[in-house]
């Protein structure tokens, strides 16, 4: 039945398309590779425009728009949701198969009807899934080395926040709050970027004294001096997550409360911490930010375990302060979250911590 595949999982917000509201997306998809003499892996070929064998939000949706499906950049992340299957921000063959291969008589990857044919097609150029889509792969970066090895990443510490939960009446053992960066919190040095990696838990119903985030700092120009090139060196260095992954809530206590992991835009970069909502609306991605893998390394000191939900009914997780930062991770029960991961160092120059094969793509030093 096809209403157990798993792109049936998108059907019901696809409903511009009547077409699909009769069938399963696996199938149209299908019927419309075949109706180009192709299997569904020289699909995922031409779709993948840059040949690493993983398709981006971006490449998924100038793929669909080539095929002639005309979908919204909703319907498209609701798509790659369920066709990323570990949601790792990036779709891989084997994903591609399991969720959009039909058995019609055609393997997944025969050969074409005309095999000379596919000599004809070219890569399908990425659709950005918005117009600020910053996940669809933007051109390099010209700068000069003078400037890009000026280029820092250190800890700033805050005491200004935003609560977002607290709680009272969930009837659990200990309390606890969730707090973000004050977004009214800004640096005052115009040669720096303040970002956020996630947000916090705190074990009292009042606001943390004090938490820590990360900014990048332009040291080519002085404190007071404007930098022309500090935001476009963190868009590049550091994406925003492609979407948001629900990891448990509850509608116990004064509000509910939502908790969300995000999701990188690929297996280079990592999110240091979840964030919380009191809405089931999944978050804007542009709260907080991912860094790259090569900042990182796997959490060396024990995470200091805040709450647990123990007596609010329901699935039992506990939050935990983890790193040099202090943000926020779920675990299942009381045992320590997965894939924790920490900053190496407090302050890093980026030119001499950040992957080679980041600098290549991300930018041109001259």
């Amino acid at each position: 039945e096809w209403q157990t595949h798993p792109v049936a999982q998108v059907l019901v917000p696809l409903d511009e398309m009547p077409l699909l509201q009769q069938r399963a997306l696996a199938s149209r998809i299908s019927t419309l590779v075949s109706s180009k003499g192709l299997s569904l892996r020289d699909a995922f070929d031409l779709f993948d425009a840059d040949s690493n064998n993983v398709l981006t939000p971006s490449e998924l949706y100038g793929g669909i728009t080539w095929l002639g499906l005309t979908l919204t950049p909703k319907q498209i992340m609701d798509l790659f949701s369920v066709v990323d299957g570990n949601l790792d921000g990036n779709i891989t063959p084997a994903e591609f198969k399991k969720a959009l291969f039909v058995d019609n008589g055609v393997a997944f990857d025969a050969d074409p009807e005309n095999a000379d044919a596919l000599k004809f097609f070219n890569k399908i150029t990425p659709k950005p899934v918005s117009t600020d889509d910053e996940n669809a792969k933007p051109g390099p970066l010209t700068i000069q080395h003078k400037v890009f090895r000026k280029m820092e990443i250190e800890k700033s510490s805050f005491d200004d926040f935003s609560k977002i939960w607290k709680s009272r009446g969930t009837l659990t053992h200990s309390k606890a709050s969730l707090h973000a960066r004050s977004p009214a919190l800004i640096s005052i040095s115009m040669r720096e970027e303040i970002f956020d990696v996630g947000h916090y838990v705190h074990d009292s119903f009042k606001s943390p004294g004090k938490a820590a985030t990360l900014l990048l700092k332009d040291t080519s120009v002085y404190p007071f001096q404007p930098s022309t090139y500090a935001s476009k060196v963190l868009a590049q260095l550091c994406p925003h997550p492609v979407r948001f992954r629900l990891e448990w809530e509850t509608t116990k206590g004064e509000k509910p409360v939502y908790i969300w992991r995000a999701v990188p835009p690929s297996q280079a970069f990592v999110a240091l911490g979840m964030v919380a909502t009191s809405s089931e609306e999944e978050p804007d991605t542009k709260i907080i930010r991912c860094v790259p893998l090569s900042w990182c390394k796997p959490v060396e000191q024990d995470p200091v375990k805040v709450w647990d939900s123990t007596g609010a009914g329901g699935r039992v997780v506990s939050l935990w302060r983890v790193g040099k930062l202090g943000v926020m991770q779920l675990g299942a029960g009381s045992n320590f979250p997965d894939q924790m991961f920490d900053l190496k160092s407090d302050r890093f120059r980026v030119k001499d911590t950040t992957a080679q094969e980041i600098l290549d793509e991300k930018f041109v030093i001259t």
